[in-house]
Parts: C-alpha cells; sequence; structure tokens
C-alpha cells in the first residue's frame, strides 16, 4: 500500500503544513480560552466545568495527536521493519 507521501510529495507537503497550521490554531484558541477562564469569574458552575474541560482535551488533541499524525505517517514509510 502506498501512502499519501508516495503518491505525490506536493500532497504530502500541504497535507503537512495544514495539520501544522490547524495545530498552532488549535492550541493558540485553546490556551485562549482557558486563560480567559482563569481571568474572567462571571462565567461560574456547570458552564465554567465544561468549557474549561472541553479546552483543555482539545488542547491535547490539537498539541499532541495533530503532530503525531504527522510523525507516524512518516514513519510508517521509513521503518520496514515494524510494517514490511
Amino acid at each position: 500500500m502506498r501512502s499519501l507521501f508516495d503518491i505525490n510529495y506536493n500532497l504530502g507537503v500541504i497535507y503537512v503544513l495544514i495539520i501544522t497550521l490547524l495545530s498552532i490554531t488549535g492550541v493558540a484558541g485553546n490556551s485562549a480560552i482557558l486563560y480567559v477562564m482563569k481571568k474572567e469569574l462571571q462565567v461560574k458552575g456547570l458552564a465554567r466545568l465544561l468549557m474549561i474541560n472541553m479546552a483543555l482535551a482539545d488542547l491535547f488533541v490539537t498539541g499532541i495527536a495533530n503532530p503525531m499524525c504527522i510523525i507516524g505517517k512518516c514513519l510508517c514509510n521509513r521503518i520496514k521493519i515494524v510494517f514490511p
């Protein structure tokens, strides 16, 4: 099975750029939400808890899972021992 990087190099570069841009935007946006939730005390109760939990979960996805997706696609092509 051929990967996206083998089919067309330009598509692979575009894919990496899009995922990187989305990761940076997601980390910045979710960090801003967490900062606002820390400073702004008007939102209370379950709404505040929900917003903090959603921002943290999305922060981990955009900060950890998306970059790992790029690394995984690159390493699958390089490591033939694990995936012959």
